[in-house]
């Protein structure tokens, strides 16, 4: 199985929606999830290595990446949303939105099926993308959702 290929164009100051494949992106990707672990919206990983092994996308500006989103397997659907991020200079511009509509439209293409689920502490950010509760809840907080 590999990612798409395909780029999203986007504001000529992030430019495009790049699947993380190398471990240069990789390493500046996990760089910025440790500078601001408090802002992404979905649980996070910080090595690397966890990022090369599952799909992830983002989007670069200045030589470093200024929004991310990674899409790890799991058991109860095809794919887990994982690490939504936004560096918060960049915020307000609609970059997680078209991070999360390019993952939802890459899973479908993938797999002829949709399936997404996620857990975080912001479940209303994640409706207006189709995202529902699960019913599932943690002791911390933490909503389970899942699309569609």
């Amino acid at each position: 199985m590999t990612s798409p290929r395909s780029s999203i164009a986007l504001a000529s100051e992030w430019g495009v929606i790049v699947p993380v494949e190398t471990v240069e992106r990789a390493e500046a990707v996990a760089a910025i999830y440790r500078r601001y672990p408090e802002r992404s919206k979905l649980l996070l990983p910080r090595a690397s290595s966890f990022i090369l092994a599952h799909w992830w996308y983002s989007v670069w500006a200045g030589g470093v990446p200024v929004a991310v989103v990674g899409l790890i397997p799991v058991r109860s659907a095809p794919w887990k949303v994982v690490g939504l991020l936004v560096v918060p200079a960049h915020r307000n511009h609609g970059l997680g939105s078209r991070l999360m509509e390019h993952i939802q439209t890459a899973s479908v293409i993938q797999h002829h099926e949709a399936g997404l689920e996620l857990a975080t502490v912001s479940p209303t950010y994640f409706t207006r993308f189709g995202f529902r509760p699960s019913g599932l809840a943690t002791k911390t907080g933490i909503q389970r959702m899942v699309w569609p």
